[in-house]
């Protein structure tokens, strides 16, 4: 195309490439904890739906705190290579205490790494971004919103599914 939604020069940037496939990486495994986390609080903890909704908010909205803390060390330090592989990290510290809830579990230990999890996801997502070549300010918005298209994308089927069992479970009991 004479004018395509990202111009092709920026997958030339190994950076930028990298950036993605963590970014990729990260967005499967937080689709996954959307999807799966809410069947085990309610089962492992016996939260009620109502509750497990309200307990998915640090999922939610850690993204928002990540991106400011990313972007912060960014400017500080004025790299940003670094920072998807310790988004990784993080992630995998945060789904590995996830792995260890048990029943006795505190709710407040949930919410933690929930929220850590999320936070993890916003370090590659902002060095994505940064990775955008500074002077192309319409790429950058170009590639904000495809991105943030595809993360809508992920997180609908989601939403769908947890409606649907919602639904089920209702004319089981009614």
């Amino acid at each position: 195309a004479a004018d395509p939604i990202l111009p092709m020069r920026l997958f030339a940037n190994p950076i930028f490439n990298y950036a993605n496939a963590i970014s990729f990486i990260i967005a499967i495994s937080v689709f996954g904890g959307i999807v799966l986390m809410p069947v085990e609080i309610q089962l492992v903890s016996g939260i009620s739906p109502g509750g497990t909704g309200l307990m998915m908010i640090p999922l939610m909205s850690g993204t928002v705190t990540g991106s400011f803390i990313a972007g912060r060390i960014m400017r500080r330090t004025g790299r940003y290579k670094a920072i998807p592989p310790v988004g990784v990290g993080i992630s995998t510290v945060a789904f590995v205490a996830l792995a260890t809830l048990t029943p006795d579990t505190p709710p407040i230990l949930v919410l933690i790494y929930l929220g850590v999890l999320s936070r993890a996801e916003a370090l590659a997502e902002e060095a994505r971004r940064r990775a955008a070549a500074a002077n192309h300010v319409y790429s950058r918005a170009n590639i904000n919103n495809v991105f943030a298209r595809l993360r809508i994308a992920q997180r609908r089927p989601a939403e769908a599914q947890l409606l649907l069992r919602e639904r089920s479970e209702e004319r089981r009991v009614g």
